[in-house]
């Protein structure tokens, strides 16, 4: 038993010291006036994965969206606290990558992350938020030029046109 609780406690240190997501808005904001990079994420990145705490009965319960292309499959969300959590994400084979996380909470608190990872394909870390969590949001690249898609599409016809 001492052996597995010592485990667990290294588990959870080694993926702090390797949680490589960067708070975007430090302090986090309100929705009802939101800074400019939270205009810029909504019409830049499409949404991949997210979902909401929705049951007060049972408050670390992750509901995915139905009308994300990704979710539980390749994200992780554990709630380590009512306005804490962590995320992460394998993103290996899927064409997608995730780049930004928006964490919105009660009272239109919400907080951006951004992954500083160079591939967007695998990432992890703690977000919190300065009131009670409600929603995680996973924005990125739809998908990836190596693997097709609008991205590719995008780059093609401007080659045409130069």
């Amino acid at each position: 038993m001492k052996l597995l609780s010592a485990i667990s406690v290294m588990t959870l240190a080694m993926s702090a010291t390797n949680a490589a997501l960067l708070d975007v808005t430090p302090g986090g904001f309100s929705e009802l006036y939101p800074p400019q990079v939270f205009y810029w994420l909504l019409g830049t990145h499409p949404q991949v994965a997210g979902g909401n705490f929705f049951d007060p009965d049972q408050p670390k319960l992750f509901t995915w969206s139905p009308y994300e292309p990704l979710g539980q499959a390749n994200f992780t969300v554990a709630r380590t606290s009512y306005t804490g959590a962590f995320v992460s994400w394998n993103l290996a084979g899927t064409d997608y990558g995730a780049q930004f996380v928006l964490v919105e909470g009660i009272l239109y608190e919400a907080n951006i992350y951004a992954s500083d990872s160079w591939q967007d394909i695998y990432d992890s870390g703690f977000i919190n938020n300065r009131s009670s969590l409600q929603a995680i949001i996973f924005y990125g690249p739809a998908q990836f030029c190596v693997q097709g898609g609008p991205m590719k599409t995008a780059i093609e016809k401007q080659r045409i046109k130069d």
